[in-house]
C-alpha cells in the first residue's frame, strides 16, 4: 500500500472535505511564494481524490522549496494512484537522494516495484524500510503481502511480519486480512476464517475480507456460509470478478446450473482477459451437458493458457461426449505429455482407447493409472471398466 507524508499543524488541523479551498485559493493568490499553501492544498486535493491538482501543487512546492522530502513523496502518491509507477519511482529516487534514512520513500518505493514486476526491488526496499522504521505496521503488512503473491521467502516469515503488525497496531485490519490469506495457502483454514473474521469486525465497510472469508469456508465444504458471505462481498462491491467466480463455484457444487452460469457470465463479461473466466463458464457448460459451448470456452481459455493441463482434460472430455474420440485423444495425449503421472488423466485415455476399439491400449492405460492411485471411487469405476474390457476380448 502506498502512504502519504501526513499534514503536520499542531496548532490548526487542516480540514480535508475541501471547505477550505477557497480560503487557500485567495492565500495563494495574495501570497505564491509560500510553499506551505500550495502543500496544504495538494493534501486536500489528494483527500478528494482529485490526483491531477495535487500533483501540480506539489510541483509548486518542489519549486519553491526543492529540498522539500515531502513533497517528491506526495508527488510519487499521485502518479502512482494514477498508474504511473515509473515517474513515482523517479520522484522517490529525489527523495532518497536527499534523505537516506526516510522509511516511507522506500516504502512506497517497494509498492512501486511489485506493482511493476520488479519482486526483488521490492522485498529489498521494504525490508529496508523496516529496518528504518521497525514500528511502522504498514511495512510488515506490505512485505508479508510480497511474500505471499510473489511467492518470495516463506510463509513463516509473511505469517511473522503480519503478526509483527498486528502487535504494533491491534487494529490494522489490513494485517488480519494478508494473514488470513497467508493461512489459507498454507493450508490452515481455521486460523484464516478467525483472522478474516477480525477484518470484518474492525473494517466491516470493505468486501474483500468476506470475499476471503466465503471462499475459505467454500474450501471447507460450508455452502450456506459461503454463499452469505459472497453474497455479502458482491453485494459492497459489484464489479469484483472474483467474487462471481466463487459464487459460480459455490452453485455449481450444489447443482444450481441456472445460477452458476449466470455468474460464470457476469465473471466473462468483467473479466474478458482473464483466462479463468472461460475455464469457469466452461465447466458450467460441460457440468450441464452443454458440450459445443464448452468447447468453445475450453478453445478460449488454451489459446491464453497453452500448457495447461486442466484446460486439455476438460476440452478432450468436451469431444468426448460428443463423440469425437479422435480429438479427445489429442488433447489428452497434450495434457499427458504435461504430466505423465496424473492417474485420472491416464484413466481417461483409457476409456477413450476404449471407445476407438483399441483394447489393449484401453488396459495399459487403466491398469498403470490404477496402480498409481485413484480417488476411490474411480478406482471403482476403473476396475470395473478394466473388468469388461477383459471378458469382451
Amino acid at each position: 500500500m502506498f502512504c502519504r507524508q501526513l499534514f503536520d499543524n499542531k496548532e490548526k488541523p487542516i480540514k480535508l472535505d475541501g471547505s477550505l479551498l477557497p480560503e487557500l485559493i485567495r492565500t495563494i493568490e495574495a501570497n505564491p511564494n509560500d510553499f506551505s499553501n500550495f502543500w496544504k492544498r495538494a493534501f486536500v486535493y489528494d483527500h478528494l481524490r482529485k490526483y491531477p491538482q495535487a500533483i501540480s501543487d506539489y510541483s509548486r512546492v518542489i519549486v519553491l522549496a526543492p529540498n522539500f522530502t515531502g513533497a517528491y513523496i506526495n508527488r510519487a502518491a499521485g502518479y502512482a494512484d494514477l498508474g504511473d509507477y515509473n515517474r513515482a519511482i523517479v520522484d522517490l529516487n529525489k527523495a532518497i537522494k536527499l534523505d537516506s534514512n526516510i522509511a516511507l520513500a522506500f516504502h512506497n518505493r517497494s509498492y512501486c516495484h511489485f506493482r511493476l514486476g520488479n519482486v526483488e526491488a521490492a522485498y529489498q526496499d521494504i525490508s529496508q524500510a523496516i529496518s528504518l522504521n521497525p514500528k511502522f505496521p504498514f511495512s510488515y503488512v506490505s512485505r508479508a503481502r510480497i511474500i505471499l503473491e510473489a511467492r518470495t521467502g516463506s510463509p513463516q516469515q509473511a505469517v511473522r511480519d503480519a503478526s509483527k503488525a498486528i502487535e504494533l497496531d491491534p487494529n490494522n485490519w489490513e494485517a488480519y486480512l494478508v494473514r488470513g490469506e497467508i493461512f489459507v495457502a498454507v493450508n490452515q483454514a481455521q486460523y484464516a476464517i478467525k483472522d478474516f473474521t477480525s477484518a470484518i469486525s474492525l473494517c466491516p465497510s470493505d468486501y474483500r475480507p468476506y470475499y476471503f472469508r466465503g471462499k475459505t469456508f467454500f474450501s471447507l465444504g460450508d455452502i450456506q456460509h459461503a454463499l452469505e458471505d459472497i453474497e455479502r462481498a458482491i453485494e459492497m462491491e459489484p464489479n469484483a470478478p472474483a467474487s462471481y467466480y466463487v459464487r459460480s463455484g459455490v452453485h455449481l457444487r450444489i447443482g444450481n446450473y441456472r445460477c452458476s452460469l449466470e455468474d460464470a457470465e457476469t465473471y466473462v463479461r468483467l473479466a474478458p482477459e482473464d483466462p479463468q473466466a472461460y475455464y469457469q463458464r466452461g465447466l458450467v457448460y460441460s457440468a450441464s451437458s452443454n458440450y459445443r459451448d464448452s468447447l468453445q470456452d475450453f478453445d478460449k481459455y488454451i489459446s491464453l493458457v497453452p500448457n495447461d493441463l486442466d484446460g486439455y482434460y476438460y476440452r478432450s472430455s468436451a469431444y468426448f461426449k460428443l463423440d469425437r474420440p479422435i480429438e479427445a485423444l489429442s488433447d489428452i495425449n497434450r495434457a499427458i505429455n504435461l504430466n505423465p503421472k496424473d492417474a485420472p488423466v491416464l484413466y481417461f485415455r483409457g476409456q477413450i482407447y476404449e471407445k476407438l476399439g483399441e483394447k489393449q491400449k484401453a488396459v495399459m492405460d487403466i491398469s498403470q493409472a490404477i496402480k498409481m492411485g485413484l480417488p476411490r471411487e474411480m478406482e471403482k469405476a476403473a476396475k470395473k471398466v478394466l473388468s469388461d474390457i477383459q471378458k469382451s476380448k
